[in-house]
């Protein structure tokens, strides 16, 4: 499937959200160092939102605004001590703050439909026995719906281009 337009999410603070109790949390140029070895299974690490409320919390949003009813890709850039004990838990909810639907990903790609009856979303870094990790970034790539992408011809097209291939194939004979 083709893309359309990307975005690129970096971890480049904390916040309230952010597990700091016996953490070691640097920012770096290639990425964000994090490390606790005694930090308990099941807790966010730290969490990305679509909007705040700047005069409360003093931060803006980190993650783009999506478009309702288009798919998009999430591409994770982490490097996780030992290897998969971290996973990413996307929530989506209404305009009254109610979630929709909640997808745990524990892979390095995930498709999925922003829903039409979303107002917001958040992603959340989540902690499965993890000692460090390096957190490069994560990528959203918008992609190109099926009724914009001509690359594959229509069934009138096909035939349309059979019937040339025939007839070309007789004209040499």
């Amino acid at each position: 499937m083709q893309t359309k337009q990307t975005m690129t999410i970096f971890w480049r603070n904390t916040n309230g959200e952010t597990y700091q109790h016996g953490s070691t949390i640097r920012f770096q140029p290639n990425g964000t160092y994090f490390e606790n070895q005694l930090m308990p299974s099941g807790l966010p690490i730290h969490l990305w939102t679509m909007t705040t409320q700047f005069d409360k919390e003093g931060r803006t949003p980190s993650l783009p605004i999506l478009k309702r009813g288009h798919r998009y890709r999430l591409t994770f850039e982490v490097a996780v001590n030992p290897v998969g004990s971290v996973y990413f838990v996307l929530t989506f909810y209404r305009k009254n703050d109610t979630e929709i639907k909640q997808l745990m990903i524990n892979e390095t790609n995930k498709d999925f439909e922003f829903p039409k009856a979303a107002y917001r979303y958040d992603i959340r870094l989540m902690n499965a026995a993890c000692h460090q990790l390096l957190f490069r970034r994560i990528v959203i790539a918008e992609l190109a719906q099926e009724d914009d992408v001509k690359s594959t011809p229509s069934l009138y097209e096909a035939q349309v281009n059979d019937i040339i291939r025939r007839t070309r194939a007789q004209e040499t004979l």
